[in-house]
């Protein structure tokens, strides 16, 4: 076969269970090809029905199954071939017009379906995207809270991030408040209302997760008894020897001021206080592909940001230790173009320059970083997409160098 994309659908009975892109490990010649279960499903049980759909382009068309083999081991196959489904739905998609200008009617339809298809959870019978299916239906919290639903980021991840979620939420939002008029011509109200309250739904399983414990809003009183020796007021006329005072004292409510502003906007960046009492904040994203290699240091007594030299590799979700010689030791993250990051590098603050140093044995993120007091930094856990969650750790060891 040639031209051969797959995705996996795993039933048990009657019952999906999962329905996902494949974790496709090898293709030889469009002929053989391995998965590899999904780290996040259960494993298969016996009896378990796989179904491998193949979607081919063009006028290629599959041939017989030969062999089939899980764990090494033959399995009964069977092969049904099905007419070719349409991605989108009977209507045309053509969002220009004769002269030239664009059909903003067709512009919405289209942008709509494409968040309908990266939705995760259980979908509706009314879905339009045919080729989409059930997913992640065991997503939960720590505590076993249901947690299905959302949108993947993109059509080539499982993750499901609740900042990005929240950013395009409202920019629906404010489309529909802005012009439902052009929503409702074009026919759309109804469907982006739908999208709206897919992620909404979501996002309100999520905060409800991390709901904060209830404070009072007045401020604390605080009731101490000292020896007239320590007492801040005047004392009454003594009638013991030893004589004590009640002074009621309420603490001042913490409070925040602005300070200076970055150079630049970033998020899942890191941010730690060297030696020297100054701030360094190294990489992050901005935006949905964008990935920073730039380093900005803030200084607590004059509350400035100036920037600093620029790591070698752009990179988010990383780590960032000091150092007993008040170097810092980057390590991990992600950037779009190299992917996973192996390679770790270090920050001088006397020179600000970057050097790389030793490569992890994986390249995670969502990994923690911890000094030890020998100077050595354990990396512990961690993800990668490919491989899914992490028990491993990793030891980086230091020396000190005179």
């Amino acid at each position: 076969m040639r031209n051969i994309n797959s995705f996996v659908k795993i039933i048990i009975g009657k019952d999906l269970i999962k329905t996902s892109y494949g974790n496709l490990t090898n293709k030889i010649n469009d002929q053989i090809f391995v998965y590899r279960q999904s780290s996040w499903n259960d494993y298969p049980k016996i009896n378990t029905t796989f179904y491998f759909e193949f979607v081919a382009d063009g006028d290629v068309k599959p041939s017989n199954i030969i062999l089939a083999l899980f764990d090494r081991q033959p399995v009964n196959i069977s092969l049904i071939i099905v007419p070719p489904l349409s991605i989108f739905p009977s209507k045309p998609i053509n969002i220009s017009t004769n002269n030239g200008t664009y059909d903003y009617g067709a512009v919405l339809y289209a942008s709509i379906l494409f968040y309908e298809s990266q939705r995760s959870g259980r979908l509706p019978s009314n879905k339009r995207i045919s080729w989409r299916d059930d997913s992640m239906l065991k997503d939960c919290g720590e505590n076993g809270e249901d947690l299905t639903g959302g949108y993947f980021i993109d059509g080539s991840s499982l993750e499901k991030i609740s900042s990005r979620t929240a950013q395009f939420t409202s920019v629906l939002a404010w489309g529909v408040i802005d012009y439902e008029d052009a929503y409702v011509k074009a026919g759309q109200l109804e469907y982006v209302r739908d999208a709206i309250r897919w992620s909404t739904d979501y996002l309100i399983k999520k905060a409800e997760t991390n709901t904060p414990v209830a404070t009072s809003s007045s401020s604390p009183a605080i009731t101490i008894s000292t020896p007239i020796s320590l007492s801040t007021t005047t004392p009454t006329t003594p009638t013991t020897s030893l004589r004590q005072t009640t002074t009621t004292t309420t603490t001042q409510q913490p409070e925040w001021s602005v300070t200076g502003n970055m150079a630049n906007a970033r998020y899942y960046h890191t941010a730690i206080v060297l030696s020297t009492g100054k701030v360094l904040v190294t990489g992050g994203s901005y935006g949905l592909t964008s990935y920073l290699n730039s380093a900005e240091l803030y200084d607590p007594s004059a509350s400035t940001w100036t920037t600093t030299g620029n790591m070698t590799n752009a990179r988010a979700y990383h780590t960032a230790s000091v150092l007993s010689n008040g170097k810092v030791l980057v390590a991990g993250g992600f950037n779009t173009g190299f992917g996973y990051l192996y390679q770790a590098e270090l920050y001088d603050p006397i020179t600000s320059a970057w050097t790389t140093t030793g490569n992890m044995p994986n390249g995670p993120i969502h990994h923690t970083a911890s000094v030890l007091s020998n100077g050595n930094v354990l990396v512990a856990g961690g993800f990668y997409i490919y491989a899914g969650y992490f028990n491993s750790t990793a030891l980086y060891q230091f020396f000190q160098t005179n």
